[in-house]
């Protein structure tokens, strides 16, 4: 009985889910009204308070940044990394990542410790902003 619970719990964690924004009125609205926060040339996190009791988060990532599969892998290192630190900030957001084109060659070369080094600078630094 005590083996089931724990894998169950396990279950639980494992699936921690994020909300997502899915309105292109939402992004509209992060981009004229929020504020921006550049960690690195290559990404820029902009940010608006939100009514909700939760963050939400959404990411852009241009045709121009590479091919499907690079698009693919730098929103599921996004996910992977925002599971990580939901709830972490004081005020509801809604936050979007953007990827800045810098060349096709670029974002292949980019290592996992480098995108959580830049993506930690900028969440750092909405933690001290907000």
């Amino acid at each position: 009985m005590l083996k089931a619970a724990s894998v169950l719990q396990f279950h639980l964690v494992a699936s921690k889910s994020i909300q997502i924004i899915r309105r292109t009125s939402d992004f509209e609205n992060i981009r004229e009204s929020g504020r921006r926060l550049s960690p690195s040339r290559w990404m820029t996190i902009g940010y608006i308070p939100n009514n909700l009791d939760c963050c939400r988060y959404g990411w852009t990532i241009s045709r121009k940044v590479g091919s499907a599969v690079t698009r693919n892998r730098l929103k599921r290192w996004c996910r992977s990394y925002l599971r990580s630190v939901d709830g972490s900030l004081k005020n509801s957001l809604d936050i979007n990542i953007v990827f800045k084109p810098n060349g096709t060659e670029f974002y292949k070369k980019v290592e996992h410790a480098e995108f959580i080094k830049t993506i930690g600078k900028g969440w750092d630094g909405l933690n001290k902003i907000i």
